[in-house]
């Protein structure tokens, strides 16, 4: 008996859409980024909220890199793969 053979395509889900939020060059500025720079996943929006949560891109054959800013202080830190920005990360955005 013949077994049939079944194509599984694996998906990529879609990316999440560039943010162009209010604080966008804000965050830029604070990061010291190029004005080019693609922010995506952005949390803590809300006015309410005080931090910023997101991934940073500087251009397009660049990965995408974890960022926090905190709007009161318009300070921002942009992960460099270090064990404080880790800690600082999970502490400011829950993750």
């Amino acid at each position: 008996m013949a077994k049939a053979t079944v194509s599984v395509r694996h998906v990529d889900p879609p990316s999440s859409p560039a943010w162009k939020g209010p604080a966008h060059f804000a965050v830029i500025s604070a990061l010291h980024l190029p004005m080019r720079t693609e922010l995506r996943d952005v949390t803590g929006t809300q006015p309410t909220r005080q931090v910023l949560c997101g991934q940073a891109r500087t251009g397009s054959d660049q990965p995408f890199r974890r960022f926090t800013y905190v709007k009161t202080a318009k300070l921002g830190a942009i992960d460099d793969g270090g064990a404080d920005f880790a800690e600082a990360y999970a502490q400011l955005c829950g993750h």
